[in-house]
């Protein structure tokens, strides 16, 4: 989990957890757990296998409602009732499932998020946007953006994956074992 820029909320955290709680039918998932992310902080979730490290990601992301507890997102009460909720206050989660359309280019995935937004594509813009992204990123690329998705290794599309999140601008990355599919030198260049 990574907060990025300046919170805007007079150095409050940019995320607040209190008490959350997750049940799946008898299995308690999260048992009242706290946490709290300040803006240019980077923090691991460790656990074993079903400790619920994932499941509070997704809670947190909208993906997931909690049984119990309270989000707050630079200083706001927040209950998100989906993901795009998460998305347009400035959380966003990159999973370990890849979530992009593998009949689309890189470059339309890395956008697709605004593709249903008012107004005109401007794909030189995005081209020129996705280009600085991946230079920011410093992984090598070894696709090129007009490849359709379906075309690429699995870790070309994790990197797709994570330039799509880091083109929302978000506030808030939660990475969920984005680096399964990748090399070694993939992951010590992405971390």
């Amino acid at each position: 989990m990574t907060g990025r820029a300046a919170d805007g909320s007079g150095g409050g955290p940019l995320l607040l957890a209190s008490g959350i709680e997750k049940r799946f039918g008898a299995t308690r998932a999260l048992a009242g757990v706290d946490f709290e992310l300040a803006a240019g902080e980077v923090h691991a979730l460790v656990g074993a296998n079903g400790a619920g490290k994932s499941t509070l990601s997704r809670i947190i992301a909208g993906m997931q409602p909690p049984d119990g507890g309270r989000l707050q997102v630079l200083g706001r009460a927040v209950a998100f009732a989906s993901p795009r909720q998460a998305l347009d206050a400035g959380v966003s989660m990159v999973t370990q499932e890849t979530s992009l359309a593998t009949h689309l280019s890189a470059l339309e995935n890395i956008f697709l998020p605004e593709l249903g937004r008012r107004g005109r594509l401007d794909l030189g813009g995005q081209r020129r946007r996705a280009e600085a992204l991946i230079e920011e990123l410093q992984v090598p690329v070894q696709f090129s953006l007009s490849s359709t998705v379906g075309s690429l290794s699995m870790a070309n599309r994790q990197i797709v994956e994570i330039l799509k999140v880091l083109a929302l601008d978000s506030r808030i990355i939660l990475l969920d074992e984005p680096t399964t599919s990748l090399s070694p030198f993939e992951c010590d260049r992405l971390l």
